[in-house]
């Protein structure tokens, strides 16, 4: 190779390798991603009932270079389903997810730097081993419901946390909710409890429920 066709292909890698760099820093997006699990406890004349179920959050920050207080747009998508407590014959209590249930996890353990600017989804990236109790109020997240027929997806009704023995018999109450950052992965459980969730027209009408939702994200995007 002659020393005049080396110096072409040397600016030829130079000026590739720029475009590379250039593409980056154009899109500049940055993707984090955490899990958490949401446990419910019932007490029961049985024993101690107990559901999970866990909850994937994925954050986009796209540039946004000419807004320079928040440089970045956050695009948080996520995945999961509703808790489910089987409490036999009692019946099943489902604690609901929502569209912003994953900023649970920014009130049960404080970034100190705002929900999903960039240090804070970085912090919620990478935290491990942090578990605490939610304070349920009137209306708590997450949401209690029960279905008087789970045949009929219109027969949902709210469980207050404080009335359970109302809806499910004495000696029944709320022991704890409980969330904590995890590894595990989210798998679908909640079609098993309701059939209406399998028939035509199930998912659409179960995806607009009034107090909250079963599953987030259709089940075609559950991987």
């Amino acid at each position: 190779m002659s020393l005049k066709s080396f110096g072409i292909a040397v600016l030829l890698t130079v000026m590739a390798a720029t475009a590379v760099v250039a593409m980056e820093q154009a899109s500049g997006d940055k993707a984090y991603s955490w899990r958490y699990k949401i446990t419910v406890s019932v007490e029961t004349p049985e024993g101690i009932k107990t559901g999970s179920a866990v909850r994937e959050v994925h954050v986009e920050l796209k540039p946004r270079p000419v807004y320079k207080p928040y440089p970045f747009h956050p695009e948080v998508t996520s995945k999961g389903e509703a808790v489910v407590v089987d409490l036999g014959s009692r019946g099943i209590l489902f604690a609901l997810t929502s569209f912003d249930d994953y900023r649970t996890v920014f009130e049960a353990f404080p970034s100190g730097h705002g929900g999903t600017t960039p240090p804070a989804v970085e912090y919620y990236s990478n935290l491990k081993n942090a578990k605490a109790v939610l304070e349920p109020g009137p209306l708590p997240n997450p949401v209690l419901v029960t279905f008087a027929d789970t045949n009929d997806p219109k027969t949902i009704k709210i469980v207050g946390p404080s009335k359970m023995s109302h809806d499910f018999g004495d000696g029944v109450y709320l022991k704890s909710i409980t969330i904590e950052m995890t590894d595990d992965r989210a798998i679908e459980i909640v079609d098993r409890y309701l059939p209406a969730l399998n028939t035509k027209g199930g998912w659409d009408w179960l995806s607009h429920l009034p107090y909250g939702d079963l599953r987030r994200i259709g089940p075609e995007n559950f991987k």
